[in-house]
């Protein structure tokens, strides 16, 4: 078994989480207060659980450091994978490594910019669900097409 011959053109993608509502007082104080709590449960039981609900190892005697962080990365780390695993087969076939939260693709040059669209688009459907039913949209950058991943950037 052996990957495809690869084209000359990249194309890499990125994601980051995008808030899609004005908090107000009460919901950044209800937001803090929820953190608070999860560092609380990680003293008591070692772990958080992300947006999607995921668990993740938090240091007991450093939650209240490593709980907010972990629940940040940690959901951004889901959504990333969402977004991957909702990507279409051709368009997942074209992937030729994880950089942080970035794929990079190899296209054929004449379908860099559909594909591009396309997995922008893709990642753009992963919503973040939050608690009191608010779900947070996520948005999509695309960078290249370029020879190589560092022409990417």
């Amino acid at each position: 078994w052996a990957l495809p011959p690869l084209p000359t053109t990249q194309v890499s993608l990125s994601t980051r989480p995008k808030f899609s509502w004005r908090r107000s007082a009460k919901s950044s104080r209800s937001w803090r207060c929820s953190r608070t709590n999860s560092a609380h449960t990680a003293t008591n039981t070692g772990h958080i659980t992300t947006g999607f609900g995921r668990r993740a190892a938090v240091s007991p005697d450093r939650a209240y450091t490593q709980a907010p962080a972990a629940y940040g990365q940690g959901t951004a780390r889901d959504v990333f994978i969402e977004g991957v695993l909702a990507l279409p087969d051709d368009i997942a076939s074209m992937i030729r490594i994880f950089v942080h939260d970035e794929i990079v693709l190899s296209v054929p040059p004449e379908r860099a910019e559909e594909i591009k669209e396309a997995a922008v688009a893709t990642f753009e459907s992963v919503h973040i669900p939050c608690a009191g039913g608010v779900s947070v949209s996520t948005l999509a950058d695309a960078v290249g097409p370029a020879d190589d991943w560092s022409g990417c950037k």
